[in-house]
């Protein structure tokens, strides 16, 4: 059997071990339902991420790191955001590409990590065809890093 990665979570460099499978919150302020403030096309992005149709990013809620000047603070901090299903989240990474995206851009991901990847097999299956970005905090264990690897090319 596999083990349940929200339970006890070490997904981030943190390793708060909350059970978030069993409702409790991580150091992340989320339980392992995913959730995210926004899906939209971004065009504030550097050029080579954004491209000529913007990137199809989506700002998870909840965050790891905690800065104190943080510019997504309603997002990672203040509870605004909407519970998804792997089935949604696939959906809004499609939905996404039909409006132009050239990339799916995961907005600090790493407390959804397995569900972000779940997702994206999903989308993969009904025809995503874009890359996608990590966006992390830059926060994150070799680990997680190591699970991003197949879907997310790291070029040196």
């Amino acid at each position: 059997m596999i083990p349940d990665p929200y339970a006890p979570c070490l997904l981030c460099p943190r390793e708060c071990a909350a059970d978030r499978s069993g409702g409790e919150t991580g150091i992340c302020g989320e339980t392992r339902v995913v959730r995210a403030a926004c899906a939209c096309l971004h065009f504030g992005e550097e050029p080579p991420v954004t491209g000529q149709g913007g990137s199809g990013t989506v700002f998870f809620t909840g965050c790891t790191l905690r800065c104190r000047a943080c510019q997504n603070a309603q997002a990672s901090r203040g509870g605004f955001g909407t519970e998804l299903s792997p089935e949604a989240l696939a959906g809004i990474f499609l939905r996404l590409q039909r409006a132009g995206a050239g990339n799916v851009n995961a907005v600090t991901g790493t407390h959804f990590l397995p569900a972000i990847l779940d997702a994206w097999q999903a989308a993969r299956a009904r025809g995503l065809a874009i890359p996608l970005v990590w966006n992390s905090s830059g926060y994150e264990t070799v680990d997680s890093v190591r699970i991003l690897e197949p879907p997310v090319p790291f070029f040196l």
